[in-house]
């Protein structure tokens, strides 16, 4: 079978395509193609898992021979799959193999992406649309040696295709061990069939079967409980006992054999493996000896190896005699040694040949077609100038192609003293150590790139590793020294994205030392260098880096605005990085300007897009900040904290992020308080005040003080409260960063006309409405959510900001006037006007006999009002009204 394979994937080996042939005596066993067939067509996914030799893809094979009804694509993984667009080029083109339509424009999306590791789910969607648009029937995609692919990026490209694959799709994984692809959800689905070890191994039956096919030996029954027991059945051991006996030419010989299997202390394959090549020729014996070097075998690579002319006439041999090589391309007379096999040969040729192993790699160096294979066979030899030769040749397409997370494990291989030597290859590895999270590393390999570029006098590349380097710095806490690299390179000649990247290190930096007019300067410059520029990278810089804490920069607002309005103008497709940078700071823009549906609208495309991108951290927290805020606005409190809950969880897992998982702990407290929560409320103050570390955001310290107000408050320790809040405002004007999840001003608002002092409370609140006013910031207010409303009715009442109170009031769906009913969003009770009366006086701690005189009804009417009150509301005690009460609006 061929492959049409073209344009960027032409380098994919066509053998990875074409499940192997199956040996000329291979055993059909019925009981498990019907049990394995009937899985993949009632599950999403069918799991092969079992260790080698277990007939895993044999089993499969057979399958796709024996039933011809079921439509299979093939792909073998190996190691060079091991990162995320090896991995897309190789999905695409097996299922280009099975429908030769398909794929086309996935493929070519791929061969165009600036960042396969970040933005690899857009290929999985591509592909995905491509496959409803052209494969009309069922099918199953089977990925054989999965246990290859262990980069964390690109099993996540696996479990979004899982997640995201059409209804006609079935996925057949066969693995030495389970992946890390959420299986534990897939189970509780009942989404996954699983077939196991002890499923694939041989019956007694089976096993007397495969004897008499393979050997033409017919066994007692004594002699198959025998055998049984030995090998449990594994599916390697007894092809090696059959093939053993087969080459005992009598029957002394065969029991001979038989007695020692059944004395020998344990089976294993190493002893049988080596009962097989004791059998074989010198000739023989050599040249499987000399090829167990290679992942493949063809025949122009085994003669430049082993320098035999008769190579292909060797492996054909080998083939027919079943000495575990599989034929996995016809056309092309490619093979393959059965992994436990070559590696029982690669450690018997160490033994035996080691003077011979360097030789035999650096031949199979130069024989190779491929760029990658040529590597691991210089690798191998200590060959290691030429293969960092290679590496350095190949690292900007590397880069490019997303293939950095291949070339990193590769190049842990080198002497630290040869790396030295090439700086290119170190400004990857740090970039690609930055984008995982490896900090640390990553520091040293920039530092090191910095220092190799500027002994070669290589300009271009020295300032790309100092910006690099000076974000790295800058997020580990190392101002200086990331001053030091900033000052240096803004006045240097430097390529608009490395300048972009260096005003960003600068603006972020000024923010963290609070001198917020400096970071302005530096952003806005930022901006408009990027706007002027010609390089798409600096727009990439932008869409990475303008986020949360930069959005706390004062008077930046319009600029931001401009910059996302003109960026969609160049960049109108919907498909990049850019974009999605630019609609995720366009939603929150939105939400700050008062602009709530659109806010929702644009936030939903944003997360759309990175749902298709890897490695966008930051652009997922801004998400996550601006769904917060609109769930907070909506009164959505369910949905808010399950949305906290799990974002918090995710970030914590993050070392480069993880601290500010405290700034979404706050919202998750704050709801609480909103909701009359207080021992919610207190298990996030505690928790938050577990994890205060020495080096931490200013930010995190005040909006910790204003959870414990909130704690006061809730508690009715009214005075103690006030004493905490006071200071927080002028505080949090240098700590601009928490006004983005709070405000304490507000809070004061909020504690004084609970506390009954609305004179205050209007005087505090009135300073909100008019910066918010005046900075056409709406957002600032509604971002407290419903629990602001009797602020703002107070506000219309005594004719403060009367106007722009009662836009704020619509933004919430309520109207200024006392409502005559409300209903409670999570239960849909309705509270009646009276019970409204009831509740305002409930909340103000009037007794119930005081609630009857006021209202003039009995006693008894009252205790009927405030049971049914507490119900409706869904809270435990009177202590709780009030602050329900403030959540649905009730100005009390």
């Amino acid at each position: 079978m061929s492959v049409d394979v073209s344009g960027p994937l032409d380098w994919l080996a066509q053998t990875k395509f074409i499940y192997p042939s199956l040996p000329v005596d291979v055993v059909i066993r019925p009981r498990l193609l019907n049990r394995l067939e009937k899985a993949i067509l009632q599950h999403k996914l069918t799991l092969v898992s079992a260790p080698a030799g277990s007939g895993k893809t044999t089993l499969l094979a057979s399958l796709t021979e024996t039933k011809s009804n079921l439509k299979i694509a093939w792909l073998s993984l190996d190691e060079e799959d091991n990162a995320p667009s090896p991995f897309l080029g190789s999905l695409i083109t097996a299922l280009r193999v099975l429908q030769p339509d398909t794929g086309y424009s996935a493929g070519a999306l791929l061969a165009n992406l600036t960042d396969p590791e970040v933005e690899g789910r857009r290929v999985i969607s591509a592909l995905i649309n491509d496959v409803l648009r052209t494969i009309p029937y069922e099918f199953a995609l089977v990925v054989d040696d999965l246990q290859f692919i262990t980069d964390p990026l690109t099993l996540r490209l696996l479990e979004f295709l899982l997640e995201k694959m059409p209804l006609n799709m079935r996925l057949v994984i066969l693995t030495r061990y389970d992946p890390a692809i959420g299986l534990a959800r897939l189970r509780a689905r009942d989404q996954i069939a699983e077939l196991r070890f002890e499923d694939l191994c041989f019956t007694r039956t089976e096993m007397g079967s495969l004897f008499e096919k393979h050997s033409g030996l017919v066994f007692s029954g004594e002699n198959l409980d025998l055998l049984m027991q030995r090998t449990g059945g594994w599916p390697a051991g007894v092809r090696i006992v059959a093939n053993l006996l087969r080459q005992q030419a009598v029957e002394q010989e065969r029991s001979a054999f038989l007695e020692t299997l059944a004395t020998a202390d344990r089976f294993t394959f190493d002893y049988l493996a080596e009962e097989v090549l004791d059998q074989q020729s010198l000739i023989v014996r050599t040249f499987l000896l000399e090829t167990s070097i290679l992942s493949e075998l063809t025949p122009e690579v085994c003669e430049a190896v082993t320098g035999r002319e008769d190579a292909a006439l060797m492996l054909e041999q080998l083939y027919k005699r079943n000495l575990f090589v599989t034929l996995v391309d016809k056309q092309r007379y490619v093979y393959r040694y059965q992994d436990l096999f070559s590696n029982f040969l690669r450690s018997q040729l160490h033994q035996e040949m080691p003077e011979a192993v360097a030789i035999l790699h650096k031949c199979a160096a130069h024989a190779q077609t491929t760029s990658a294979k040529s590597i691991q066979h210089f690798l191998a030899a200590q060959m290691w100038d030429e293969a960092a030769e290679t590496m350095q040749k190949l690292a900007g397409q590397l880069n490019k192609e997303g293939l950095l997370g291949n070339l990193f494990e590769q190049v842990k291989r080198l002497p630290e003293e040869i790396l030295q030597k090439y700086p290119q290859l170190n400004l990857y590895l740090g970039t690609y150590d930055l984008r995982t999270g490896r900090i640390s590393s990553a520091q040293v390999r920039l530092e090191t790139a910095m220092a190799g570029f500027e002994q070669a006098q290589d300009e271009a590349g020295y300032y790309t590793a100092m910006a690099k380097l000076a974000f790295c710095y800058n997020i580990q806490g190392k101002l200086k020294q990331a001053r030091e690299l900033i000052e240096l390179g803004l006045t240097s000649p430097l390529a608009d994205h490395n300048r972009v990247q260096l005003l960003f290190v600068r603006a972020w930096q000024h923010g963290l030392e609070q001198n917020w007019e400096a970071g302005k300067e530096s952003l806005l410059e930022a901006i408009s260098l990027t706007l002027s520029s010609k390089e798409r990278g600096a727009f990439s810089v932008l869409a990475l880096m303008l986020h949360a804490p930069l959005r706390a920069l004062p008077g930046t607002l319009d600029s931001m605005e401009h910059y996302c309005h003109e960026v969609l103008c160049r960049y109108p497709q919907a498909t990049t990085l850019i974009q999605a940078g630019t609609l995720s700071l366009l939603s929150y823009l939105h939400f700050e300007r008062g602009r709530i549906e659109q806010a929702a609208q644009t936030l939903e495309q944003a997360e759309e897009l990175v749902q298709k991108l890897e490695g966008v951290q930051l652009l997922e927290m801004d998400l996550a900040l601006t769904r917060s805020l609109l769930y907070s606005l909506q009164g959505s409190t369910t949905e808010l904290q399950a949305h906290l809950a799990e974002y918090i969880e995710r970030i914590e897992e993050q070392p480069a992020l993880s601290e500010w998982s405290g700034f979404f702990l706050y919202l998750q407290g704050h709801a609480y308080w909103q909701n009359g929560d207080l021992e919610g409320l207190r298990t996030i103050y505690t928790r938050l005040c577990r994890e205060e570390r020495p080096q931490e955001f200013p930010d995190l310290k005040v909006l910790r003080t204003m959870l414990q107000a909130q704690i006061e408050m809730a508690e009715g320790d009214y005075a103690e409260a006030e004493r905490t809040l006071l200071a927080l405002p002028a505080r949090q004007e240098q700590a601009r960063i928490s006004l983005l999840f709070g405000s304490a001003q507000i809070l004061l608002a909020h504690l004084y006309l609970q506390w009954g002092r609305q004179q205050k409370a209007l005087a505090a609140f009135t300073r909100v409405l008019e910066s918010s006013k005046r900075e056409g910031q709406p957002g600032f207010i509604l971002r407290e959510g419903p629990g602001v409303i009797p602020l703002l009715r107070l506000a219309v009442e005594r004719e403060i900001e009367a106007d722009y109170a009662l836009t704020l009031l619509e933004s919430f769906g309520v109207k200024a006037s006392e409502p005559h009913e409300i209903k409670v969003p999570e239960t849909g009770e309705v509270i009646t006007a009276r019970e409204i009366e009831v509740m305002r006086l409930v909340a103000n701690r009037a007794t119930n006999r005081e609630i009857a005189e006021q209202l003039v009804i009995s006693e008894l009417t009252v205790k009927s009002h405030v049971n049914r009150i507490l119900r409706k509301l869904n809270v435990d005690s009177r202590v709780e009204v009030a602050s329900r009460a403030r959540a649905l609006g009730l100005a009390f």
